[in-house]
Formats: C-alpha cells, sequence, structure tokens
C-alpha cells in the first residue's frame, strides 16, 4: 500500500483534472471575459475555478471593473505593487476574526499576478497585551505575495487542496505508539511538503524568490 509521500509523487505527476473535486470547485463567471487578464489566466479561471476551503474561501467579483485598491502603507507594500494598481477579487485566504486583518485575493489587472491585500498592515498592537512584549517589531504587510499569474495560483490551490486531503488521510499515530512511528510519520509529511513545494516553484519559480516571500510557502511549511 502506498504511504503519504507515493501518494503526493502520484498527485504532483497527474494532469491537472485529477486534482479537481466538483462538490468544492466554484468557477468563474461570464463576467470574467471582460476582466483585464491574459487569454490562459482568464482560461483557467472559467475551466477549472477555485476549491472552497480548507483557506481559500472564493468570492469572484461580478464586477468587470477591478474592485480591490491596495493600502501601500510602506516600502514593503511598494516592493509588490504600486499605488495605482487595481485587483479583482478572486477570495479570501485564511481566517482572521478582524476583518481588517483579513486577506483578500486578488489579481492584478493588466498582470494577472496575485497578491493578498489587507485593509491595513498587522502589527504587535494587533496581538494580545501579553504577547506585545515578545513580538515589538511586528510588521505583516497589507500586501503579500502568491503567484506571478491566475493560472499558475488556480494550479497550486487546486493540488495543494488534494494534498491536505491525503495528508489528512495520513495521520499522526496514536500517542500511544512506540516514538519511532512518530518520527517516521514526521519525517514522511516533511518529505511530502518539501518534494510538493519544489514542484510548485518549478511550475512558478517566483514562488522560491525570498524577496517575494509567497504566502504558499508558509502555508504550505506550515504542515513541515
Amino acid at each position: 500500500m502506498p504511504g503519504l509521500y507515493d501518494e503526493v509523487l502520484a498527485l504532483l505527476d497527474a494532469p491537472l483534472p485529477v486534482a479537481i473535486a466538483p462538490e468544492v470547485q466554484v468557477r468563474a463567471g461570464e463576467v470574467i471575459d471582460r476582466w483585464d487578464l491574459s487569454r490562459s489566466d482568464r482560461s483557467a479561471l472559467r475551466t477549472w475555478g477555485l476549491p472552497d476551503g480548507p483557506l481559500l474561501r472564493p468570492t469572484l467579483q461580478v464586477d468587470p471593473r477591478p474592485a480591490l485598491i491596495p493600502n501601500v502603507a510602506g516600502e514593503p507594500e511598494r516592493r509588490l505593487i504600486s499605488t495605482g494598481e487595481r485587483l479583482y477579487l478572486l477570495g479570501v485566504y485564511g481566517a482572521d476574526s478582524d476583518p481588517t486583518l483579513a486577506i483578500r485575493v486578488g489579481a492584478v489587472a493588466g498582470t494577472g499576478r496575485v497578491m493578498g491585500i489587507r485593509a491595513r498592515p498587522m502589527t504587535a498592537d494587533d496581538l494580545h497585551p501579553q504577547l506585545r512584549p515578545y513580538h515589538p517589531n511586528l510588521y505583516h504587510p497589507a500586501v503579500c505575495y502568491f503567484n506571478a499569474s491566475v493560472a499558475s495560483f488556480v494550479e497550486v490551490a487546486w493540488r495543494w487542496h488534494a494534498a491536505v486531503q491525503l495528508l489528512r488521510a495520513h495521520p499522526e499515530p496514536h500517542h500511544t505508539a512506540p516514538l519511532e512511528e512518530h518520527e517516521q510519520h514526521h519525517a514522511e509529511v516533511d518529505r511530502s511538503c518539501e518534494a510538493f513545494l519544489a514542484r510548485m516553484t518549478m511550475l512558478d519559480p517566483t514562488m522560491g524568490d525570498p524577496n517575494l516571500s509567497s504566502l504558499w510557502v508558509t502555508t504550505i511549511a506550515d504542515d513541515l
């Protein structure tokens, strides 16, 4: 019976339709044809759409004009986007109790780059008072990076959605199991996530650029 690592490799080698789960598939409507995106980006949203969960909640805008305005609050944001750029809303990423810190995912009009947009940066003031002294210089920019194109974002989102299902199908051994079994499990998860990230970086080399710090890298590394 194949283990987690072999199953992840099979997923990565398979054509994209294998990763599509129709029960959570959210496709773009006809309005996508009026968005200023490349043919391949629009085709990816019309053909494959995006998975609903576990982190991404697709809410594709219905307006033909880009709806998201980035908050270019400082130099970290300026490295990723300019004040005049606008984005088409694709969905919401992650879970934040404070709506001003929720990450809205958008595609930059014209270029198709996929970014995360917060209403404002996250700082130490957003932490519990007891935690603030330990993170005095905390600054999560109001803009973060995902992918160089919508087509790449769509593929990474679907393959990661499928990979998460595989990870859940191989849970950690019961706490009474020998230590060696726990160590083997963690090593298998590490190996699988590293292989996934390496393959997705081949798909979109910008994911490996430390100056961009793709949020996908953080997401996948959290499972390591």
